[in-house]
C-alpha cells in the first residue's frame, strides 16, 4: 500500500484550491482596453469606459471577498478613467480651438462648408444630366 488517501496525489501534498474566477474584472479590463483604443470614437468609447469603471468597482468588490483579479479590475478602472479624461481634453481642445478663431473665424468656416455644399450639389446636377 502507498499509503496515499483518495484526496491525496501522489506526491503526498493536497491539492490546492483555486480561488474562483472575477468575470467582472476581465470585463472591465476588456472595456477598458476599447475604450482606450478607441477614444475618439466617442459613441462607442465612452459608454465602453463608463461600464469598465462600473465593472471594474464591482470587480475589485469580488476580489476583497476572496475571488481572483483584483488587478485587472483596477487596471480596467484605470483605462477607463483614462478614456474619458482623454476625450474630455480632446472636446477642450476643439474649444479652445474654435475660441481661438473667434467670431469672425466661425462665420468664415460655415461660409466655406456652405460653398462646399453648393459645389457638392452643382457636381451632382452635372453628373446626372451627362449622358
Amino acid at each position: 500500500m502507498s499509503g496515499f488517501g483518495p484526496g491525496m496525489p501522489a506526491g503526498g501534498y493536497p491539492a490546492m484550491s483555486q480561488r474562483p474566477g472575477n468575470g467582472f474584472a476581465v470585463t472591465a479590463l476588456v472595456l477598458g482596453i476599447f475604450s482606450i483604443v478607441f477614444f475618439c470614437v466617442w459613441y462607442f468609447a465612452q459608454p465602453c469606459g463608463l461600464l469598465a469603471i462600473i465593472f471594474g468597482a464591482l470587480g475589485r468588490g469580488r476580489a476583497r471577498s476572496g475571488a481572483s483579479g483584483g488587478g485587472m479590475a483596477t487596471a480596467g478602472m484605470i483605462c477607463g478613467i483614462l478614456s474619458i479624461c482623454l476625450f474630455l481634453l480632446l472636446i477642450g481642445l476643439v474649444c479652445a480651438g474654435f475660441s481661438m478663431l473667434g467670431i469672425e473665424g466661425l462665420e468664415h468656416f460655415q461660409q466655406l462648408a456652405e460653398e462646399a455644399a453648393q459645389q457638392g450639389e452643382q457636381n451632382a446636377a452635372t453628373q446626372s444630366t451627362a449622358p
